[in-house]
């Protein structure tokens, strides 16, 4: 499955021992262990191990509709676009 047998087991107990590193932290860990391991082998052996860990981004609101400014209409809105320039 993979070409460095040792390395991906070691790679799987990081990724279980700290299940939120990805693959720049894992590789940081080989290289303190000695495994002198390039960052883009690390990050195909998690990706075709599945052990990648994806993080959920907050979603924040930055439209505000409640303000006393005027709401002008879409004047383009119905409007059929044929050539260009034509807005």
């Amino acid at each position: 499955m993979w070409g460095c047998p040792g390395v991906a087991v070691r790679i799987e107990t990081i990724c279980l021992e700290y299940s939120r590193y990805g693959y720049r932290r894992v590789t940081e860990q080989l290289k303190r262990e000695g495994l002198g391991v390039n960052h883009k082998k690390v990050l195909r052996l998690m990706r075709e191990s599945d052990l990648l860990c994806w993080i959920r981004r907050r979603w924040v609101k930055t439209t505000n509709s409640n303000h006393r400014f005027a709401r002008y209409p879409n004047l383009i809105k119905e409007m059929v676009i044929t050539c260009l320039n034509q807005v």
